[in-house]
């Protein structure tokens, strides 16, 4: 299994580091991108956002709602593409469609995911950070599990200056910072770095 998890998916150097990762060129690729993270986003799916940046790089892009997902023929697609929102009702989609159980043959069999923002958090075992996510803390969810691909949990868009002590007072666990334009891909048992991606194990000693 092959994945990329993306701070944003819209940065500019995204298929750089896809092409990195995948060693195949974006611009062939046929992509479904899952859209639920926006469901209950006010405004919904901006489609603009998928005009301006996804749609350009690729051979061409469908927009997936999982709730329909019973009609979609998998096969016409190479990339399973899962955008941000809010991870309340990407989580809700993804698990109550079954698509969790779904995705890991989808992926077997060759197809290649890549997750931006929420996308990339449900990634993680865990959905801790969710409940203390600046401006999006979303409590429903620190309980419930995610599909599980990393022991550690996503913290997209980090900001050093914005986020640093948000990161020290609230975080215990080791997480994954993903600055914009950074990402980390999972190949295999393999785990890799892009740009300004890192692993922050916290000091917990006693002080």
């Amino acid at each position: 299994m092959k994945a990329l998890l993306l701070s944003s998916g819209s940065s500019i150097n995204t298929p750089a580091i896809f092409e990195t990762h995948f060693d195949a060129k974006l611009r062939k690729m046929r992509v479904a991108y899952i859209k639920n993270a926006t469901d209950t986003v006010p405004g919904g799916f901006d489609r603009n956002y998928i005009s301006n940046t996804i749609e350009r790089w690729v051979k061409f892009i469908d927009i997936i709602d999982l709730y329909e997902s019973a009609k979609v023929d998998w096969d016409n697609y190479d990339v399973i593409w899962v955008g941000g929102g809010l991870m309340l009702p990407l989580h809700k989609a993804v698990f109550e469609t079954g698509f969790n159980e779904q995705l890991p043959e989808l992926l077997s069999e060759g197809m290649m995911y890549v997750g931006s923002s929420a996308g990339a958090m449900i990634a993680s075992s865990t959905q801790k950070v969710c409940g203390w996510y600046p401006d999006e803390e979303e409590l429903e969810i620190i309980t419930r599990s995610g599909l599980g691909w990393l022991p550690f949990e996503i913290f997209p868009h980090y900001d050093e200056s914005a986020h640093k002590d948000l990161i020290q007072k609230s975080s215990t666990d080791p997480i994954i910072l993903l600055p914009d334009n950074s990402a980390i891909g999972i190949d295999r048992n393999e785990l890799r770095f892009y740009n300004q991606a890192r692993l922050l194990i916290q000091d917990s000693s006693p002080r």
